[in-house]
């Protein structure tokens, strides 16, 4: 599909994450960069037509197991905002001590602006914005938490607001 001279993966980013065996994270095997056979797939077809193709295997699944896709889709939601389980290969942190900072950042960021808003701080509601709509492609595609550093600046800042506007000092 073309949209201003740019072309859209959404249909293979859909399937990527929305298929037998999904389970909110991308099913990597599946990418023609891991996969031999979805390469050659890709080749044969083409790009546009590769993506169309599976556009239409993610809708297929998607109306075919309407429930499966609720599930995944609020781990989805929980994944982006707390963080994906990862191969601890991949990523040797402690997932506790990170899916715990990335909560709390999540939880007094978004304290942080609705205070603001309460508070009519202007440009409060952009960023609550940013935090709500952002991340809607995600919630069904597939996620990880590398996805949601364009935000985490905002939640720093709202999360700073929501302590500096309880301080004793000079109200913001």
């Amino acid at each position: 599909m073309r949209y201003l001279g740019l072309r859209s993966n959404f249909g293979e980013e859909l399937y990527l994450g929305n298929q037998p065996g999904a389970d909110g994270l991308i099913v990597q095997w599946k990418h023609p960069i891991w996969n031999n056979a979805e390469l050659r797939e890709y080749q044969r077809l083409g790009e546009i037509a590769y993506i169309a193709a599976k556009r239409r295997l993610a809708l297929e699944f998607i109306r075919s197991h309407p429930g499966t896709f609720t599930v995944i889709s609020l781990k989805r939601i929980v994944y982006f905002w707390c963080g994906a389980p990862d191969d601890p290969r991949v990523h040797p942190s402690n997932v506790v001590v990170r899916t715990t900072f990335l909560f709390m950042m999540t939880l007094l960021g978004l304290w942080g602006c609705l205070r603001a808003i309460r508070k009519e701080v202007p440009g409060a509601w952009l960023l609550l914005a940013t935090l709500v709509f952002y991340p809607l492609i995600f919630y069904i595609t597939h996620t990880h938490v590398r996805y949601r550093h364009p935000l985490d600046p905002v939640l720093l800042l709202c999360a700073i607001y929501l302590f500096a506007s309880h301080s004793g000092g000079k109200s913001l």
